[in-house]
């Protein structure tokens, strides 16, 4: 799906309440880059066929083949989010002085990868409520998407739309400061 802003807030829900522990940069940053793939297909016209699987057989392409799935999220998106975040570090003196009440914090390449991680599986996670071409078995079998519901979709963004103000307060009185000041 192409980015919207209710891809953000489940994501935003997430990170008000755990704002120190994570890479503010690469969480987001991560949610957002899952949907490099359908823009590809969408806004650039690339070509959609059918792509071997490792394991045997063929998987028509979809929008949500490369990138919504864990074996993508481990050692594409993730890494590739990971690396733009902390490229994205070197403008640190350049950062501070934009947003001159920023809090900077330092994280390591570990927690910087973890945070995207988590970004992408909670983007994936409501995708798969939303989209039945989200393959978990890719890039080695088809693996239909059992979760698949309207429902789940529906309450999940009801919920996060809801609860982002409330994990905004409460983020902000169990980690310290304001999540809004922090960087990355």
């Amino acid at each position: 799906m192409p980015l919207t802003p209710f891809h953000l807030f489940p994501t935003g829900v997430v990170y008000f309440l755990f704002y120190r522990r994570l890479h503010g940069i690469a969480f987001i940053l991560a949610s957002v880059l899952m949907d490099i793939e359908p823009i590809l297909y969408l806004v650039l016209g690339f070509p959609q066929g059918s792509f071997p699987l490792l394991l045997g057989g063929y998987v028509p392409m979809s929008f949500h083949a490369f990138t919504h799935n864990p074996f993508a999220i481990f050692l594409g998106v993730a890494p590739l989010t990971a690396i733009l975040a902390k490229s994205l570090e070197l403008a640190k003196p350049l950062w501070l002085q934009i947003f001159l009440d920023a809090e900077w914090i330092d994280y390591s390449w570990k927690l910087t990868y973890l945070s995207a991680v988590l970004g992408c599986f909670i983007h994936l996670g409501w995708d798969s409520t939303m989209y039945s071409d989200v393959n978990f078995g890719f890039p080695f079998t088809r693996i239909s998407n059992p979760l698949r519901n309207s429902q789940f979709e529906i309450w999940i963004g009801i919920l996060s739309l809801i609860l982002i103000v409330p994990a905004y307060f409460v983020g902000k009185r169990i980690n310290g400061g304001n999540p809004l000041r922090k960087l990355p």
